[in-house]
């Protein structure tokens, strides 16, 4: 029973429908905010209503049943009619059966139908809004002596800001004038940073030679290029794993015992609907029919290191970070 309403739930929240055979229709209403004749403002928020002895079909909820304890369709389907015959069973005894916070389900004491109690769910608080009252302030009248010096104040105030503003407008006058009419000065040559390259500097000799005219001329200095030839060593080479990537390709359709599984579905027409949109050349998905279960695996191995390691050279686990190992 406790299987049969949590699926239900989930199925409320995350589709908004959620249909059973032999029990009903469940329907995830919305209603929005609205304001109340007290002035107040009711929050948004969301019923379930339920039409008892619908005409239903039970494959959202076997689905649901199947994926979440990873059985076959068949199991679920066994599971759910257990779960339907307590469920009747428990509302024949005139028990109130909760449905999360969505309602009760219960059945009726003069002809046993089944009826919902569904409960308003909601995220917010109701608003009550209250005219706001202006309150009236009231002045004491003020003697003409008093409003005579408030006005010499505010005046007095007045002049000092405009003697104030006067005085800065005059000195940007001032430094603008004298900026204008000093006299110009040749540009400064902006000086930059610059990398020195230092020249290298030839062994000279004291010979001199003889030109054509037979006058003796000192030879010039030549360019003498010392280069420094690292030490002899050797480095281990790096070993590559690639080879180890065309050990585990299989070469006939029986995978090895250890397969890297990419999905697990419930049918076979799901499993080569999934094999048929993501199957690449370089990454070709094959079919794994394991213990009523449709699996699609990326590779397989003798053994789980070269199981790992050809999928890390692959990128099987950067297409399929959920990717896991299986043994046969």
């Amino acid at each position: 029973m406790n299987t049969l309403l949590r699926h239900i739930n989930h199925m409320l929240l995350a589709d908004g429908f959620a249909a059973v055979d032999g029990l009903g229709v469940f329907v995830l209403n919305s209603r929005s905010a609205a304001v109340n004749a007290n002035g107040s403002i009711s929050a948004p928020f969301r019923y379930v209503s339920f039409e008892a002895g619908a005409p239903a079909d039970n494959a959202a909820v076997v689905t649901s049943i199947a994926h979440a304890e990873s059985i076959s369709s068949d199991e679920a389907s066994a599971k759910l009619l257990a779960s339907l015959a307590v469920l009747h069973d428990t509302l024949a005894h005139g028990v109130h059966v909760p449905l999360g916070n969505l309602g009760t389900l219960y059945a009726r004491p003069d002809n046993g139908t089944l009826a919902f109690d569904a409960e308003n769910v909601s995220w917010y608080k109701t608003l009550d809004i209250a005219p706001i009252e202006l309150a009236e302030t009231t002045y004491a009248a003020d003697s003409e002596d008093e409003m005579l010096r408030r006005r010499r104040e505010t005046f007095a105030r007045y002049l000092r800001r405009t003697a104030s503003s006067a005085a800065a407008i005059a000195l940007v006058a001032v430094i603008a004038f004298v900026m204008a009419h000093m006299p110009e000065h040749e540009k400064s040559v902006p000086q930059m940073a610059s990398m020195g390259i230092e020249k290298i500097q030839g062994n000279t000799s004291d010979e001199t030679v003889l030109d054509i005219s037979g006058q003796a001329q000192a030879s010039k200095s030549a360019l003498v290029l010392i280069l420094n030839t690292p030490a002899d060593g050797s480095a281990p080479a790096k070993i590559r794993h690639r080879q180890l990537v065309e050990e585990v390709v299989e070469t006939n359709d029986a995978p090895a015992r250890y397969c890297l599984i990419v999905a697990s579905l419930a049918t076979q027409k799901d499993a080569e609907k999934f094999i048929a949109a993501h199957s690449t050349t370089e990454m070709p998905l094959r079919l794994l029919s394991e213990q009523g279960r449709w699996r699609v695996y990326a590779l397989s191995a003798p053994t789980l290191d070269e199981l790992n390691v050809a999928a890390r050279n692959l990128g099987v686990y950067d297409a399929y970070p959920s990717a896991w190992a299986f043994s046969r």
